[in-house]
Formats: structure tokens, sequence, C-alpha cells
């Protein structure tokens, strides 16, 4: 007897992550946007040097972000089939 397995995932499920990968790649998007902002116009002029590490940090990051939460959502896969029997055999 070969016991097949499932692993399917719910469609709710996936879009359910596909929705929140979303929205928070957004909101991160926005804190990236006043993060930028505040670091161009409101950085005091004598830092220039720490402010486009900051500026060049803060572009690399976003791209990362939407990278991950846009372009590329990995979802989580769980329970794993390792952690599964399924068959009790006696010898």
């Amino acid at each position: 007897d070969d016991a097949s397995f499932n692993f399917t995932i719910d469609v709710r499920y996936d879009r359910f992550v596909n929705a929140y990968m979303h929205v928070v790649s957004l909101l991160s998007l926005l804190i990236a946007c006043l993060t930028f902002y505040l670091i161009y116009y409101k950085t005091n002029r004598n830092s220039q040097r720490y402010r486009i590490l900051l500026i060049n940090l803060v572009i690399w990051t976003t791209i990362m972000d939407v990278h991950l939460g846009v372009l590329f959502i990995p979802l989580p896969l769980f329970p794993l089939i390792g952690g599964y029997c399924t068959e009790k055999r006696s010898a």
C-alpha cells in the first residue's frame, strides 16, 4: 500500500499570502520614501558622506524589498513531508 500525499496549498491561503506580501511591500515602500525624503532634505549639510551612505542603504534595501515582496513572493511550505507518519507496521 503506497500512501499518496497531497501537499497542494489551499487557494485561500495562497491568495492571503500574496495579498499580505503586497500590503507589507507597499507599507515598506512608503516608509522607505519617507526615510529617503528625511535623509535627503533634513540631514545636516555637514554630514554629506554619511548622508550618501544612508541614501545608498535605503535605495538598496528598497530594491531588495520590492524584489522579495512583489516580484518574488516566497511561499512557506509547512508542514513538511518529513513530519508525517501514516502507517504503523508491525514486524
